[in-house]
């Protein structure tokens, strides 16, 4: 049996294949079986013939082995075979079934869609957020224009404004009080998120920007001093100071390392809190924000309009396209999202594929963050957030 190789092309997926099966000039009696390779040999055959039988040809169905392949046997002489594949099979599908409703029928049928939790939707903010994070119950945005925070119930919507220093632009929670980093003022404030009080102002380096709880100690980078602080939460000390990249921004904690992108050397710092060895790894231009997924870190290069994704272990990375100049970063147990300011849009990236799919904001997006059924985003330019439900 002699064979050749032609156009073949079927999708990875193909679990079988219809074919035209012709045999021609056998030199004995016999028959041909046709399997998937990683099958044991049937006892059926697909096609019989005499010795010296003109040309015959038989239509067959036959499935596809895990890597796409099949075997031809043939039981006695030669015989001359040609395979013409004429279709393939498909794994079968099923149609989607929606979602339960998020709303009542009583809601439905009165065509109260603007009562639907999964909407997108907006709230007012102070001045110019940035800055977002959420406690469990409330999320807060930092308002630089203002120089207040705004906490925002879940439930209600009702929103409380407070006081803060001068430039606040990053927020974050430790489990029992609010910090808000104070660019303006080279401070950074801890907030009760019951009483909206200040209870205490404590001094950072030169430019702090973004903040980040361990689960310990709260972590400050500062831009202007090439460096990040880390604070006791409980006394506002400075407990000591790590050398960075230039112009330090986000910052981020893996379980064991805090990691700081570098804007103006566009590299990631890793940093071991116990030795305060560092180590940096190249990003893509003007870094940004930074997540991690339990995995990798995740980077925002604002000048690449790219989203680096980089191995803790290795530093090797992998950059999936966003949208135009990426800001912050936050995960929701599934995708990466990405604000894109030029874009006022929110990029969705799926971290194994980095396929991506861009979602509206309002104007001059730039914080993200997740509360476990919705992603928020704040607005600069409108001074609002967007509530957005990721699987929509």
């Amino acid at each position: 049996m002699w064979g050749t190789n032609g156009n073949c092309t079927i999708p990875t997926n193909a679990t079988g294949i219809i074919a035209n099966i012709t045999i021609v000039a056998p030199t004995a009696t016999g028959f041909l079986t046709i399997y998937p390779a990683d099958a044991t040999q049937p006892t059926a055959s697909n096609l019989n013939w005499k010795a010296a039988q003109g040309a015959t040809p038989n239509l067959v169905t036959v499935g596809l082995s895990a890597s796409g392949a099949i075997k031809v046997f043939n039981k006695f002489g030669t015989v001359q075979v040609i395979i013409d594949i004429t279709a393939y099979l498909l794994p079968a599908t099923t149609a989607a079934v929606g979602g339960r409703n998020r709303i009542s029928l009583d809601q439905i049928a009165r065509l109260r869609w603007d009562q639907d939790p999964g909407r997108v939707a907006t709230f007012a903010t102070g001045n110019n957020p940035g800055g977002i994070a959420f406690d469990g119950t409330n999320i807060w945005v930092a308002n630089s224009g203002d120089n207040t925070v705004s906490k925002i119930n879940l439930a209600t919507g009702t929103r409380t404004d407070y006081p803060t220093g001068h430039g606040p632009n990053a927020i974050a929670y430790d489990g029992t009080s609010i910090w808000v980093v104070n660019a303006s003022d080279d401070t950074v404030s801890k907030i009760n998120p019951t009483t909206g009080t200040t209870a205490g102002t404590y001094a950072t380096g030169n430019g702090p920007s973004f903040v980040v709880y361990d689960g310990t100690n709260i972590w400050v980078t500062n831009y202007n001093d090439g460096n990040v602080s880390k604070i006791n939460p409980a006394t506002g000390t400075v407990v000591d100071t790590y050398a960075t990249g230039a112009g330090p921004q986000g910052i981020a904690f893996d379980g064991t390392n805090i990691w700081v992108t570098n804007y103006t050397d566009s590299t990631v710092s890793k940093i071991d809190p116990a030795t305060g060895t560092k180590t940096n790894y190249p990003t893509g231009l003007l870094p940004q924000g930074i997540a991690y997924d339990g995995t990798n870190i995740w980077v925002a290069n604002s000048a690449s309009s790219t989203v680096s994704k980089i191995n803790p272990v290795t530093g090797a990375k992998t950059d999936y396209a966003t949208g135009s100049r990426p800001m912050n970063v936050a995960y929701d147990g599934t995708n990466i999202w990405v604000t894109c300011i030029n874009s006022d849009a929110v990029s969705k990236i799926n971290p194994t594929t980095g396929a991506k799919t861009d979602d509206p904001t309002g104007n001059g997006p730039i914080g993200v963050a997740y509360d476990g059924t919705n992603i928020w985003v704040t607005n600069y330019t409108d001074s609002t957030v967007s509530r957005l439900l990721p699987g929509q």
